[in-house]
């Protein structure tokens, strides 16, 4: 088993103190143990970006599928108030025909005051006989 971390940093420490004593095993052990203790440490920090990386990527994912329902509740109105419109325009022109008919059937409907008085006159005149 490799020396890691503090046990590491102790041997190479004491390596360094007495380079004389150390051999080319003991060498070739701590520079094994130092090789594997950044392959930890590298695979950490890959493991963490990833973990970052999913997490934004998440966010992300729940801010998209937000403004998509967003979206869709918008476009849903916006159909809806043309529909509105429409079916208002349709009754607006179906009144306007109506009025066109009966203008049509009936004549002029608008009577002037001198006839409204002549009529008014003629009824009177009618029920005192």
């Amino acid at each position: 088993m490799l020396f890691q971390d503090a046990e590491l940093k102790a041997a190479e420490r004491w390596a360094r103190d007495h380079a004389s004593e150390v051999g080319a095993i003991e060498r070739d052990y701590l520079v094994a143990a130092r090789s594997k203790q950044r392959g930890r440490q590298r695979f950490r920090w890959l493991a963490n970006m990833a973990l970052v990386l999913a997490s934004v990527a998440l966010v992300l994912l729940f801010w998209a599928l937000e403004t998509r329902q967003q979206a869709e509740q918008e476009a849903t109105r916006a159909d809806n108030a043309r529909a509105t419109a429409v079916a208002e325009a349709d009754r607006a022109r179906a009144a306007e025909a109506n009025q066109a008919d009966l203008h049509n059937r009936h004549g002029d409907t608008h009577y002037k005051q001198e006839d409204y008085d002549a009529a008014i006159a003629e009824y009177n005149e009618a029920i005192n006989l």
